[in-house]
């Protein structure tokens, strides 16, 4: 069974073939696993985006995925804390007190 959160306010970054999407906040409606992709509502407008061009807000839960370090941490779920834009790194939190961050495409 499949589990997806709709999550509104979403925003987009880092685009380059649809530049005029960056900074625009959407709603992740569905995830395309073949692909690996979000697929995300923008003003009725549906885009199929790598999770590296979407910054999930605080609050939000989320899978760690694709750590090779500390592989002990995927397949967890965290809730996001805060993201760091200078970083490009979220502050998750895993469990009572483990914080880690992580590249938006981990999350």
């Amino acid at each position: 069974m499949r589990r997806l959160q709709v999550v509104s306010g979403v925003e987009l970054v880092g685009l380059v073939n649809q530049r005029e999407l960056n900074g625009r906040r959407g709603r992740v409606c569905d995830f395309d696993n073949r692909r690996g992709r979000y697929i995300i509502d923008v003003s009725g407008q549906r885009a199929a985006l790598q999770a590296a061009n979407v910054i999930i807000p605080s609050g939000t839960r989320a899978m760690v995925t694709g750590l090779v370090t500390e592989t002990q941490y995927n397949g967890l779920w965290a809730t996001i804390q805060g993201f760091d834009r200078q970083l490009l790194r979220y502050t998750v939190k895993i469990g009572q007190g483990k914080q880690l961050r992580l590249r938006l495409e981990n999350c």
